[in-house]
């Protein structure tokens, strides 16, 4: 069987049923455009099937604009289609993604881990909660094996312990702030699986391997 390139987006945006306004249809715009630029760069880059959301970066990078200042909130904001009053864009986009129901779950969780040789305004840190869903936590970088243990025991609590070992400490070399969105999902089929016409058999995935 050959591989199949396939992208898998997941992306819920709230910007219908008339609640649309200036902030987001702007917003909703230039999340297009990074949309088909995450996707066209990931897909030159990957020849295999991979899984990406582009919306959990732009929140991230969003919530950094927050904390920017100069020519680095401009570029942030200007590529984003983030504004000022941003807000109530944003919080809505994020209570879209984290949502339980009988049928289904969904969630979307943000970490920043920061150096702790910085300081972090209690002001950042509210907004990173209230508005983006995301504690920040301050680490000492240097000790490297303990910060990624760190970081991974809080993305398995976070998936069901579905996701192990996301990162190794040799990716934490010089390392000032690490952004980290997990993003969880669970639901019932809505035609489930027959249980008798379902047998344990061999499974071969693309590249011939079982």
């Amino acid at each position: 069987m050959k591989g199949i390139r396939v992208v898998v987006v997941l992306e819920i945006i709230l910007l219908t049923n008339g609640n649309q306004n200036c902030n987001a249809e702007e917003f909703y715009v230039k999340h297009l455009k990074y949309s088909a630029d995450v996707y066209e760069f990931l897909a030159g880059k990957n020849k295999g099937n991979f899984v990406v959301s582009p919306l959990s970066a732009e929140i991230l990078l969003s919530l950094i604009a927050e904390g920017a200042r100069g020519d680095a909130l401009s570029e942030l904001t200007d590529y984003l289609g983030v504004s000022s009053d941003r807000y109530d864009v944003i919080l809505r986009i994020v209570k879209s993604l984290n949502q339980s129901t009988c049928d289904y779950q969904i969630v979307s969780v943000n970490k920043v881990y920061i150096s702790n040789n910085y300081e972090i305004e209690a002001t950042f840190k509210n907004i990173s909660l209230l508005i983006y869903n995301t504690t920040v936590e301050t680490v000492d970088f240097r000790k490297a094996h303990e910060v990624s243990k760190v970081i991974n025991q809080w993305v398995e609590d976070q998936t069901n312990h579905k996701i192990h070992n996301l990162i190794h400490s040799n990716e934490l070399d010089a390392a000032t702030i690490i952004l980290v969105n997990v993003i969880y999902f669970s639901a019932s089929w809505a035609r489930p699986f027959r249980y008798k016409h379902t047998s344990p058999a061999k499974f071969y995935v693309s590249n011939g391997k079982r």
